[in-house]
């Protein structure tokens, strides 16, 4: 239903820029910020869920202002950390990407770093699925660049890095070990069954 949500919002925000395309710039841009602080507001006083985050993020995303998103995401981590978690996926690169400070709120909320990982590789498995179910004799290698499984691999190495900086020998070793399959598996341009127990890594759990 979120996720309907976001798309909806998503159409709302393109036909709003296209509708005010004729509008001068200094208008548009403080209706947009005004909107912003409204929704931002809401969220902050527990008055609002997911998809108003998602608009936020788009607004300030459209202001140049992504800075405010993460301290929404701060600001909702100490009041209402149950929103916090919900909205989560929706900062976790930004935090992933950030200062120490905002590393440490990923963690926070990503909870096991493998786990958190299989959860984004099962979401590609689950696509993975569809399309050979379509198409059974599409190459393993171009599913896999569909999927966008290089950004799985560098998800799979920042939380490896992570989970060093805490200090979590068997965590950062499980995670470099899955970045490197998942490096093989794209690299797998003709059949080779020498990989092909490699492939369970994307099948739906």
């Amino acid at each position: 239903m979120e996720i309907l949500r976001m798309r909806r919002i998503s159409i709302f925000l393109s036909c709003l820029y296209s509708a005010c395309g004729t509008a001068s710039s200094a208008e548009f841009d403080a209706e947009l910020r005004a909107r912003r602080d409204r929704d931002t507001q809401r969220l902050e006083r527990g008055l609002a869920g997911e998809s108003t985050f998602y608009l936020v993020k788009s607004l300030n995303r459209k202001c140049k202002e992504e800075f405010r998103t993460i301290h929404l995401f701060q600001t909702l981590d100490e009041k209402n950390p149950m929103l916090a978690k919900r909205c989560f996926h929706l900062v976790s690169d930004d935090l992933l990407n950030g200062s120490k400070a905002e590393t440490t709120l990923f963690s926070k909320y990503a909870g096991d770093l493998l786990s958190y990982l299989q959860r984004k590789i099962d979401v590609k498995a689950g696509v993975h699925a569809e399309i050979s179910k379509r198409n059974p004799k599409v190459r393993i290698h171009r599913i896999m660049q569909s999927l966008e499984c290089t950004k799985l691999e560098r998800l799979a190495t920042k939380l490896a890095d992570l989970a060093e900086q805490g200090g979590d020998k068997l965590t950062e070793d499980g995670l470099r070990r899955t970045a490197t399959k998942i490096h093989l598996i794209l690299g797998w341009d003709k059949p080779d069954k020498s990989l092909i127990p490699l492939l369970p890594l994307f099948t739906p759990r």
